[in-house]
């Protein structure tokens, strides 16, 4: 393998895979397909959820005299969203390290990540995971314009950010029962997930395009996203000098008004700012300005985008501008050398605890990075420095001995030479060398800088 290969490998990968082979201009041409079987699980979860929650009220009034009732019914559901929590957690794992598709995977992350969720509730715990496959991964090599749809009119994204119960004052429903409209979701659209903070609206901006979304909401029947304009707030509104809708709602609004933030010069600099942030590094004008005209030119085509990003000289340049998020740094540890598949296994080792796995479920709970549950709706940081802290660190070293005592035999430098290739530096391979043990010699090839670093 040449330098080239492991640059490739680590920016846009999880490293150099068992079989060496990576090239992630193929993956572009194989855009991953809707996912059926999770489409219908999602359904099926919303309206589970819906029924259990029901009994529960239920019981409650038909015992009221015995607090325990709903307790009881409570403590059953809780179980299962962390059983449905803890599937999807080893099932987005185990899909990036077992994936020939590197580069896909790590899209994927980085637009969960862009559109993050935070599984406040027992509902965004039990969905969440699905939000991915059925929302993200099947739209991320289409227009922006499609993913941004699809992300915030699914229905995680409509629950965690309080659309659910945002209705126009003066709809027919507003008026009835005299509710209003919420600017959470109109407010992360503009700031986090489109234009950007900087990218020219004001507050009388966020009030008018959270009035446009009012409408949308899931539906418990069926747990599909749906437009009722009985919800929605009449009249026109104007968001960034431009009128959207008229006196009858219409569910067109709201498609107009994601059209002119797709479409709007702030969003395609904001984008393609994190897109090379997050695998390259800061400090790449060159990079983001290559990025930003082939975002406006091909009006928002990601898979024209991600054609410039992996063939820009400064995507060849050296590692070690970024340190590896926890997620990055689990599926690369785990791929970087073989482990027998029976160790992958999810299990119920006790009978009123969710399913675990310590390799996979065990890692994403004792990292500093949960899956779909991020800190606020920002997302996880590309910054560096987030990652360098001590806390960070310190529960990568606590996971790495667990990891190492599943590799499979090989001397640790070779091992180091293989995974780290011409980033392993002398004084790595030194300390290998002196380690008391064959698993801490490994273990310090995953510690070390060159590991961490992309």
């Amino acid at each position: 393998m040449n330098d080239a290969d492991y640059i490739k490998a680590f920016r846009f990968g999880f490293g150099i895979p068992l079989n060496g082979k990576f090239d992630p201009m193929v993956e572009l041409e194989i855009s991953p397909k809707a996912n059926s079987e999770a489409e219908g699980e999602l359904v099926g979860r919303i309206i589970y959820l819906g029924e259990q929650n029901a009994m529960a009220k239920e019981a409650k009034m038909a015992n009221a005299d015995n607090p325990d009732a709903k307790k009881t019914k409570n403590k059953e559901l809780n179980k299962q969203v962390k059983t449905y929590h803890a599937q999807d957690v080893h099932n987005a794992v185990m899909a990036a390290v077992t994936s020939d598709q590197m580069f896909t995977n790590r899209l994927q992350a980085f637009w969960a990540n862009h559109f993050a969720l935070g599984a406040t509730n027992r509902f965004l715990k039990a969905t969440a995971g699905l939000y991915e496959a059925t929302t993200i991964r099947p739209n991320m090599f289409g227009s922006f314009y499609d993913l941004l749809v699809n992300a915030e009119l699914s229905t995680a994204m409509v629950y965690y950010l309080n659309l659910q119960n945002s209705i126009g004052p003066n709809s027919k429903s507003g008026n009835r029962n005299k509710k209003g409209f919420n600017e959470n979701l109109g407010r992360e659209i503009l700031e986090l997930h489109t234009v950007g903070v900087d990218g020219g609206y004001n507050q009388d901006d966020i009030v008018a395009f959270s009035k446009i979304l009012t409408g949308w909401h899931v539906e418990k029947d069926s747990g599909q996203v749906v437009f009722t304009p009985g919800r929605a707030e009449p009249g026109t509104k104007f968001m960034m000098g431009k009128s959207f809708g008229g006196a009858k709602p219409q569910e067109q609004e709201a498609k107009d008004a994601f059209r002119f933030l797709a479409d709007h010069p702030s969003t395609a600099r904001f984008i393609t700012h994190k897109l090379a942030v997050h695998f390259v590094g800061p400090n790449n004008p060159e990079l983001e300005k290559a990025l930003e005209s082939e975002f406006k030119s091909s009006k928002g085509n990601l898979t024209a985008v991600y054609k410039v990003l992996l063939t820009h000289p400064a995507s060849a340049a050296p590692l070690g501008k970024n340190m590896r998020n926890d997620f990055v740094f689990l599926v690369s540890a785990l791929r970087a050398n073989k482990i027998d598949p029976k160790a992958f296994e999810l299990k119920s080792r006790e009978e009123d605890k969710p399913p675990n796995n310590p390799l996979t479920v065990g890692s994403m709970e004792n990292l500093t990075q949960k899956l779909w549950a991020a800190p606020s709706p920002k997302g996880w940081s590309d910054d560096s420095n987030f990652w360098l802290s001590p806390s960070v660190i310190g529960a990568r070293l606590i996971r790495i001995p667990i990891i190492v005592t599943h590799f499979e035999d090989e001397e640790p430098a070779i091992f180091a030479a293989r995974v780290l290739g011409p980033n392993l530096r002398p004084q790595t391979l030194s300390t290998i060398k002196l380690a008391s043990s064959r698993q801490l010699a490994l273990g310090l090839v995953l510690a070390s800088p060159e590991f961490n670093r992309s």
